[in-house]
Order: C-alpha cells, then structure tokens, then sequence
C-alpha cells in the first residue's frame, strides 16, 4: 500500500477519535 494513504487514515483515524472523545466529553449523556 502506498505510505501516504496509511498515513492520511491514521491522521482521519485520530481526528475522529479526538472528535468524539470532545463531543462526548462536552455532551454529557442523561
């Protein structure tokens, strides 16, 4: 697989995770 794809994944990969963990975190559930 080409290194740059693997790459911008892991980045989209992080991203999201970092997103939810804030979404989640300022969205307090109940």
């Amino acid at each position: 697989m080409n290194w740059d794809i693997i790459s911008t994944l892991v980045m989209l990969a992080l991203a999201a995770t970092f997103a939810y963990i804030v979404y989640d975190a300022t969205h307090p559930k109940g």
